[in-house]
């Protein structure tokens, strides 16, 4: 069966990706149904862990994924998608006015170049990004560009803690700290009464990385209100595709000498 969506933006914003996707690749996932699971409610995932009123920056943004699925459903908050594909970038802000989205801007730019200006260093409450490098470049593209107090969020493949052992000594170097990592996977479409696209996902496990303190609130395993579930050890976990969130807080001012250029990120 083929749901429909929930809101009628997501239905314009479906629509206009596989129409530009015609003429230019944007997403190799067309289908509606997974269309809505693995891009529309993956990107809400980490709705949760936003604060109200956040300034958000996505770098790497792409199609859109995660910030205009968030633009939609967190009008409390602006968003700045960033790209350094120009034709990507026309799309967004493209998206964003079909869609009347006003706490939306898209900026053509490399996220190193941004967190070098004095407009957008340290400018953000939150950096978002999905499949964007290893975490030690990511890192040094995110973290120059979130205010002290603010975080990091970086949606991973389903086993990011190697990469965040190779990646600690620099994220604490740009001022990283209290690192943690939920895990989670997405729900089966036949098992939801209708598509709400704000229920997002199921979180199956919270997992504390070893430098996260005892009261950091993101190693808690808390579920946000209109989460499916806070069960962790989901028992159907082994049969699904884990998804993960690594969540760094910004506790310290980043090094003047950060970032670096491009061929230098992450050395």
């Amino acid at each position: 069966m083929e749901h429909q969506f929930n809101d009628e933006k997501f239905e314009k914003y479906y629509n206009l990706l596989i129409e530009t996707n015609a003429k230019f690749n944007l997403t190799a996932i067309t289908e509606r149904d997974e269309v809505c699971t693995k891009h529309f409610i993956d990107s809400l995932a980490i709705s949760r862990y936003i604060p109200n009123g956040a300034m958000v920056a996505d770098i790497g943004s792409g199609a859109g994924f995660p910030g205009i699925p968030l633009a939609i459903t967190r009008p409390d908050c602006k968003f700045t998608l960033i790209d350094s594909l120009n034709k990507r970038v026309t799309f967004l802000k493209d998206v964003s006015a079909q869609l009347g989205l006003v706490n939306v801007s898209a900026i053509h730019a490399r996220a190193e170049d941004l967190g070098r200006s004095s407009e957008m260093r340290e400018g953000f409450d939150v950096v978002v990004s999905r499949a964007v490098s290893n975490m030690r470049v990511l890192a040094e593209l995110s973290l120059p560009l979130v205010k002290v107090g603010g975080c990091v969020i970086a949606m991973k493949g389903p086993e990011p803690e190697d990469e965040l052992e190779l990646s600690r000594d620099l994220i604490i170097r740009l001022g990283g700290d209290n690192i943690s990592i939920k895990k989670y996977c997405l729900p089966e479409l036949d098992q939801l009464n209708e598509l709400q696209i704000d229920t997002e996902c199921k979180i199956i496990s919270s997992v504390p990385s070893a430098s996260a303190g005892a009261s950091n609130k993101h190693a808690k395993g808390e579920c946000a209100e209109g989460g499916v579930s806070c069960n962790k050890g989901d028992e159907n976990a082994r049969d699904k595709i884990i998804h993960s969130v690594v969540i760094i807080s910004k506790t310290a001012a980043t090094p003047k000498n950060y970032p670096r250029v491009a061929k230098n990120l992450g050395k």
